[in-house]
């Protein structure tokens, strides 16, 4: 069994762990700290906190998926 390894993210004030490779894309907002997730099953949450290194970490697994 593979392991998998999940990000904390902070969603409607709970604590959520999610895997990257379930994140189509993340946007920043113009709230500092705060971002915009959207799903590849089509999920959107607004106004998610989560650390800087979490969003760089997407940033370069975006890239080697070959998205823009």
């Amino acid at each position: 069994m593979e392991s998998v390894e999940l990000e904390l993210m902070k969603f409607n004030k709970e604590n959520v762990y999610v895997d990257l490779n379930d994140v189509l894309d993340i946007f920043e907002t113009e709230q500092k700290g705060h971002y915009t997730v959207v799903f590849d099953a089509g999920e959107i949450w607004f106004n998610v906190t989560m650390r800087k290194t979490v969003f760089n970490k997407f940033e370069k697994l975006k890239k080697k998926r070959g998205q823009i």
